[in-house]
């Protein structure tokens, strides 16, 4: 998924396999496809450029190169992506769009990435929180970015677990479950804590059979 104005993301199914196949990398225009991680979301420091503040044409490339390598096994490039490119509202917003999208939450085509930033309250999110909670799972090798996205979700969705009870509560469930477990970086339980802590407040609590 590219930032090239003339380049159409891709349709939900569409990418939905590319990530199932492992295949959705980001294109390096040196010709490779593991351009540093840090050169795609945080500027081409290398070159002399600044590091952006914001979100970047580039950022979307880059979740896609940290995500295949996570898929193959190493997360640490993931959980650096999660910590370092999400330093504002544009790309947290970048990150529930782009999710919002990919799941069909977001129905009508998009010619380019440029929506990503851009606030839309046209989608409530019900679908992405029933895609995310049902992949809220240790083994999953996304599960530190499941845990970001579900904590930005609720965080810009007020509510949100209320509309669809039976998902509340298997994401108490399922929270409680993966903070029992040692496959999980720190900011995924600080953000799964405040996710269960918030649950419990509103009176859903998890039954601890992590489903």
């Amino acid at each position: 998924m590219g930032g090239e104005g003339h380049r159409a993301v891709c349709r939900p199914a569409d990418r939905a396999a590319a990530v199932g196949s492992g295949s959705m990398v980001a294109e390096d225009p040196a010709g490779g496809e593991d351009q540093p991680v840090a050169d795609l979301c945080q500027g081409q420091e290398r070159r002399g450029h600044p590091q952006p503040h914001t979100w970047s044409p580039l950022w979307p490339d880059a979740r896609s190169v940290v995500t295949s390598l996570a898929n193959q096994g190493d997360p640490e490039p993931l959980r650096d992506f999660i910590a370092r490119a999400h330093p504002d509202d544009a790309c947290q917003r970048a990150a529930l769009n782009y999710s919002a999208y990919w799941v069909g939450e977001i129905p009508y085509r998009q010619p380019d990435d440029s929506f990503m930033p851009a606030t839309i309250d046209d989608w409530r999110g019900i679908r992405l929180l029933r895609h995310l909670v049902e992949r809220l799972d240790a083994d999953h090798p996304f599960i530190d970015l499941n845990t970001h996205n579900l904590w930005a979700l609720l965080t810009a969705r007020r509510g949100l677990v209320h509309d669809h009870p039976a998902t509340g509560q298997a994401l108490a469930n399922r929270a409680v479950a993966v903070l029992d477990s040692d496959q999980i970086s720190a900011q995924s339980r600080q953000e799964l804590t405040s996710i269960v802590y918030t649950l419990r407040t509103e009176g859903i609590t998890g039954t601890g059979t992590g489903r």
